[in-house]
């Protein structure tokens, strides 16, 4: 794969000025903001010459228009030819990533610079890791040192610009500072040098404290320039031209019966109107933008009787003391006209939608030669379908609640969303400017219509329980029972042009998700009111704590003991089984022995490393440590070898006491079975981690894996017993995925002090299960009756032998893509449970699958397919045939030769 591909992969694709979502960000309207536009526009044509300047600071509060400049600024530096590169931070469009900067400005400036692409796209090609450095390194590698290269080469390119906005919405602050360190760095470092930096660096941003400090640093240098937008009345010809631009009504000559109204039309608004929102909007240019479309909203009776509301603001606000509460006071107008019932529900909608914008836009970069699932980014992408489930509102209902919010936020869909399951519903919210949701998000600015407020969040806490209860009260009924009542259940469900694994995606993980890292703290937030610990009271608390292990440690010490009861929150309970505290000793490491020393002494310097969870050793102590067990085991019939061998296996079976002797308190019997999958998945990752398994499994001889995996095999033993309990647990969970029961996303872990290196160790609910189960079968030493390959697969078959798939009142084509439906289910099944670790196990499974959904059909496929060949028309058709047929060589091979006899 070529390095530039693998960039793509690292990169924002909507950060750039020009992109689709930064559309609606506009850019200064002509004539406005004129000189500004040309002093930046001429600095950045007057290029490679050492006297310049090479680093803007374009600086001014929220709403003076910094963002129109800057885009206005680019497009006019890209018709000159010397626009290298731009990345716009937008909070509200999920552009906020300080990981992704570098790299997407890289991959901008080698659009436009041939000999720079070739020289990085040999750079990642050699180290991929680059792109996961700090900023730091980031900047060095993909930017500042292949630009030396060509310099070097003496094929140094002409000088570009790159413009960075809005960097305070950036979601790091130390990361915005650290930016702007690196960029005046490298620039004051070319200075010195005598030597012209390849690229001139234009910020915009407010001018919060920690840019400030960092840029005032070099107020003093000949190489910055800093350009302040103020908030000024000296400014109001450019808002006057910019009302009279927009504020214009129909041509009434056009407009049939309205042709009497004369010249009323073209006189409107009057120059005393004008004054009236020149002077209400004091110099803030987003209030002008706003104003704007509130009087011109085409759902109003009339342009003017949408001013004659505005001039009421102004005349009550004729004594005002400033810009924001002038803003603010019109902010409260437009929520004070919406119906006192539709207010709640737009507050506690956008509160959730807050909730996941504020949690959820995590970009993380995606490696293209790697497959990853980023849930959280399939969530945000749901748009408003989540919010609306959680309060029960149609689409209508929702367009209704938000209809006198138009000239401040609007319902988009966006453009070529990656997610497989968008659909209308799949509309966003994108606020006009960030001032209005702030002003939602203050207390003292909204007073009365503050979003965050106690019963807003015992609002959706008690809805969000309810329907987490509701969904959690359908596991045990069919598949297709369970979309029946879900479309009843949720407005904005899937409909029937959906498959079902579009329809059980957004219930049962992003929908289930979303509740699962929220429901909680919306019960914290909301003060504990009656209603909200009557509902955590009525929920079904065994589904619900798993994902309330999400909680905070500041959170959990707000509920009182009664409730951390109520919800099983006590750090002493993992479900209904009590949570074992394994202790780790403390042995200091000796130095590497000889081959004459005492067996103990050779002990000593092995078991510190099995024993002690803080020891840290460097990459050559390792080395030797494995080396040193390696030369004791090339001679298995010295003492040497027999004694280590023998405290290996003491060192396990010691743990492994302890383990049975709290299983003592636990009766298995009463455990479900994801407890009981859930509670091996807790004891191996003790074992893995806590005992030190993985440093015996990794380049050392097998037969001190086997002396360490003998203990666990008699757990696994009386885990099993004569009726193949842990089996059928494993195959009872599947059986749940199967039906499209809700279970939890993940196998979560309670993660001890000392092993804070696997703090974000996350796993499939059977992919723990499924790995231990490898690593004991890799040994030679005959094990106990542990689930197999086999037993999943007659599993399978079984229960796709009893799925009724193929209808006679259908045609063969309409059962085909249900079958294909059902396949697809599957796989993603397995995936979720984090079988995709085992490829072998997932390849006999989807065949299983398929010979048992089409065991008395294949004839019938072989001839429709047949038939589609002959007629090219039916493409399509041949497409889901050999979908369908994938997972099964003798239908794949048969397909083959019916193509080449017909070629």
């Amino acid at each position: 794969m070529l390095g530039i591909d693998i960039l793509r992969g690292y990169i924002s694709l909507d950060a750039s000025h020009d992109s689709y979502l930064a559309e609606s960000k506009a850019k200064c309207l002509e004539g406005t903001r004129a000189q500004y536009i040309q002093d930046i526009t001429t600095w950045t044509t007057s290029l490679d010459q050492m006297e310049q300047r090479q680093l803007l600071w374009m600086y001014g509060a929220a709403g003076v228009g910094k963002s129109a400049v800057a885009k206005s600024c680019a497009i006019e530096a890209e018709a000159h030819g010397v626009l290298g590169a731009s990345f716009f931070f937008s909070r509200d469009y999920g552009v906020v990533n300080p990981v992704l900067f570098f790299p997407t400005i890289a991959y901008q400036l080698s659009a436009k610079i041939p000999a720079y692409r070739a020289i990085i796209d040999a750079s990642i090609q050699k180290d991929v890791t680059i792109l996961r450095k700090g900023l730091g390194i980031q900047l060095n590698e993909l930017i500042l040192k292949p630009f030396r290269e060509l310099e070097e080469r003496d094929e140094r390119p002409s000088q570009k610009v790159v413009f960075v906005d809005g960097l305070d919405e950036c979601n790091d602050e130390p990361a915005q500072a650290k930016i702007v360190e690196l960029v005046t760095k490298a620039i004051v470092d070319f200075e010195d040098g005598h030597r012209l930096s390849p690229l001139l660096w234009a910020f915009s941003s407010r001018p919060e404290s920690h840019i400030h400090a960092v840029f005032s640093k070099h107020f003093s240098s000949p190489v910055f320039w800093r350009v302040e937008l103020p908030v000024s009345r000296d400014y109001d010809a450019d808002i006057i031209l910019y009302f009279r631009h927009k504020l214009q009504l129909p041509d009434p000559a056009r407009q049939v019966g309205l042709s009497s109204m004369g010249p009323r039309a073209s006189t409107w608004p009057s120059d005393e109107e004008l004054d009236i929102l020149v002077r209400l909007v004091a110099g803030l240019f987003i209030y002008a933008a706003t104003i704007v479309r509130f009087i011109m909203d085409p759902k109003a009776l009339s342009p003017q009787r949408q001013f004659l509301e505005v001039r009421r603001l102004y005349e009550r606000q004729e004594n005002h003391s400033g810009v924001t509460l002038e803003l603010d006071a019109f902010y409260s107008l437009l929520m004070s006209q919406i119906p006192s019932k539709q207010l709640l529900i737009v507050q506690q909608f956008l509160l959730i939608n807050h909730e996941i914008s504020r949690n959820t836009w995590q970009q993380t970069p995606q490696r293209p030669d790697i497959p990853t699932k980023s849930p959280s980014k399939e969530i945000v992408q749901q748009g408003i379908r989540i919010p609306a489930n959680i309060l029960g509102l149609t689409m209508q209902e929702l367009e209704n609640c938000f209809s006198r919010l138009r000239s401040v936020l609007a319902f988009r869909l966006p453009k070529n969303s990656r997610s497989s399951y968008s659909c209308p519903e799949s509309t966003m919210i994108y606020f006009y400017h960030a001032s209005f949701l702030e002003f939602l998000l203050s207390k003292s600015r909204s007073g009365e219509y503050w979003i965050k407020d106690q019963r807003h969040y015992a609002a959706i806490a008690v809805r969000g329980l309810r329907l987490f209860n509701d969904m959690f009260m359908m596991n045990g009924i069919s598949p297709n029972e369970k979309i029946q009542r879900l479309r009843r259940l949720l407005p904005l469900f899937p409909d029937a042009t959906n498959n079902q694994v579009q329809c059980f995606m957004v219930s049962n993980e992003f929908l289930y998700e979303f509740l699962c890292n929220h429901v909680l703290g919306w019960c914290i937030r909301s003060g504990l009111d009656t209603d909200t610990v009557q509902e955590l009271r009525a929920v079904d608390l065994a589904n619900l704590r798993r994902p309330l292990m999400c909680i905070s440690n500041e959170d959990l010490k707000s509920l009182s003991k009664e409730l951390q009861s109520i919800i099983g929150m006590s750090r002493q309970t993992r479900w209904k089984i009590p949570e074992p505290i394994y202790m780790a000793s403390e042995l200091p490491m000796t130095k590497r022995p000889g081959d004459s020393v005492p067996l103990e002494a050779a002990w000593a310097y092995i078991a510190p490393v099995l024993y002690c969870n803080g020891l840290q050793l460097s990459q050559d102590e390792w080395k030797d440590w494995r080396s040193y067990i390696w030369d004791i085991c090339e001679d298995p019939g010295s003492s040497r070898y027999a004694y280590i061998h023998s405290q290996i296996t003491l060192h396990y079976s010691s743990h492994m006491e302890d383990v049975f002797s709290h299983m003592e308190s636990i009766d298995l019997d009463d455990l479900s079975d994801l407890e009981l999958i859930d509670y091996y998945t807790y004891e191996w990752l003790e074992y893995y981690f806590r005992l030190k398994f993985f440093c015996v499994r990794v380049d050392v001889p097998r037969t001190i894996t086997r002396a360490a995996l003998r203990p666990w095999k008699k757990f696994v033993t009386h885990l099993q017993g004569d009726n193949r309990r842990l089996t059928n647990a494993a195959l009872g969970v599947l059986q749940q995925k199967r039906n499209q029961d809700i279970l939890p996303h993940f196998s979560l872990r309670p993660r001890p002090s000392d092993l804070s290196p696997f703090t974000s160790f996350r796993v499939g609910v059977l992919e723990v299960f499924v790995r231990s189960l490898e690593e004991i079968l890799s040994t030679s030493d005959p094990g106990p009756p542990f689930p197999t390959q086999d037993e999943f697969l007659q599993a399978t078959e079984t229960y796709y032998d009893t799925q009724y798939v193929f209808s006679p009142e259908k045609p063969l084509l309409a059962n085909l893509e249900y079958v294909n439906d059902c396949l697809n289910m599957e796989l993603h099944n397995l995936s979720f449970l984090g079988l995709s670790c085992k490829k072998d196990w997932i390849a006999g499974i989807m065949k299983a699958a398929t010979e048992a959904l089409l065991r008395h059909h294949w004839a019938e496929v072989y001839s429709l397919f047949e038939e589609a060949l002959i007629h090219t028309i039916c493409l399509s058709t041949v497409k889901l045939i050999q979908d369908i047929s994938r997972y099964s060589p003798q239908a794949t091979s048969k397909l083959q030769e019916l193509m080449e006899r017909l070629d």
